[in-house]
């Protein structure tokens, strides 16, 4: 029997996914050498790993999937996600399977998302109350220095693009190995 071609699909609240390189005839494949995987997440996002073997004549096999609830490892790593190296079982994908079985784990490292009040975060699907009301605007805003025609230096996170900042500041970045068992 052949060994598989592994790859792991990451998927984050439904979107279309990113991969990971395929690994060559293992049952212990490493992507640590791959470049981290960087996603755009929230707090409540929930990430779907789907594990797959390769194939070149056929239709990629699902092997196994486990999705991962964010808001729940933030809540048990105090909100900060900074090099947390953490595995997950990957569990058979069958459909007809009430119980599925474990078919191998997946190592992942979480790295690069914070939120600086975790405790004022509510449940997902429940409600948020705020620590405290936003500050009113100011009836007379100061005007911004003159600038003779040059722009500001900006810090890497407060450049402009088309995310906000809080989107380029809540990249979660993954790695990840994995072992699983033959099925």
């Amino acid at each position: 029997m052949m060994k598989p071609n592994p790859y792991v699909e990451v998927i984050v609240d439904g979107k279309p996914g990113r991969r990971t390189s395929t690994a060559k005839s293992t049952y212990q494949p490493d992507w640590a050498t791959d470049p981290p995987i960087t996603l755009l997440v929230t707090p409540y996002s929930k990430i779907l790993l789907r594990l797959f073997d390769h194939s070149s004549f056929k239709k990629d096999a699902l092997l196994g999937e486990h999705t991962l609830d964010l808001f729940t490892v933030l809540k048990k790593h105090d909100g900060r996600l900074n090099n947390v190296k953490m595995s997950v079982d990957v569990k058979n994908a069958s459909k007809t399977s009430t119980d599925p079985a474990s078919i191998g784990e997946l190592v992942l490292v979480l790295d690069g998302f914070s939120v600086d009040d975790v405790a004022s975060l509510a449940s997902p699907g429940g409600a948020s109350v705020p620590a405290r009301p936003a500050p009113k605007p100011p009836s007379n805003p100061p005007k911004p220095p003159e600038l003779n025609g040059t722009s500001p230096k900006l810090p890497p996170l407060l450049q402009p693009n088309n995310k906000s900042n809080s989107e380029a500041k809540n990249k979660t970045r993954t790695s990840s190995q994995g072992a699983y068992q033959s099925t």
